[in-house]
């Protein structure tokens, strides 16, 4: 699946239920009880059972209070491990030839006939150091100093040559203790 930049949830930080996660376990359930009186954990869980932006969880008739108990809730979870937050990370498409890809002035005289703009071009090969999946959206756009509606908009210029996907970042995967 492709996150276009007009999509509603292009680049959000993504939540899901930690796979780990035991629900049979009853003492994370009466913690949470006892943290925030008559909630259910399992039934804020089952929100998270498809990953979906924290946005989507949140009403537009809710107060900010309300808004501000949601998210706390959130981060107890992640503090917890019962959630994980997936990030978007990018892979470039090798072409018929790996040789196109084999350094970036090729790439870049590849795709200029398919895109007018030369700063679009002149960004997009400098960012393919960082289209081998090892890097979250998050990441390049605080090392190359981008907006998330900038980098969006390239990416949905270039995506005939890309692959995007959302995982778990594999640094905090080694952190997650067994559940």
């Amino acid at each position: 699946m492709f996150y276009s930049s007009k999509s509603k949830t292009a680049g959000q930080s993504v939540s899901s239920i930690n796979p780990m996660f035991y629900s049979s376990k009853c003492q994370i359930a009466e913690q949470f009880a006892t943290e925030y009186p008559g909630m259910s954990l399992h039934e804020h869980l089952s929100q998270f059972s498809l990953p979906t932006p924290l946005g989507e969880h949140a009403s537009p008739l809710w107060s900010p209070q309300q808004k501000i108990d949601q998210v706390q809730r959130v981060i107890w979870m992640l503090k917890q491990h019962l959630l994980i937050q997936l990030h978007m990370y990018i892979y470039l498409i090798p072409g018929k030839s790996s040789e196109m890809f084999s350094n970036e002035e090729n790439l870049s005289s590849d795709l200029h006939s398919e895109i007018s703009d030369p700063d679009d071009l002149k960004l997009f090969t400098r960012l393919c150091r960082y289209f081998s999946g090892n890097h979250h959206l998050e990441e390049i756009m605080y090392y190359e100093n981008l907006r998330r509606n900038q980098l969006l908009t390239l990416l949905e210029k270039f995506r005939k040559v890309l692959f995007i996907c959302q995982h778990e970042d594999p640094a905090t995967v080694y952190h997650t203790p067994q559940l």
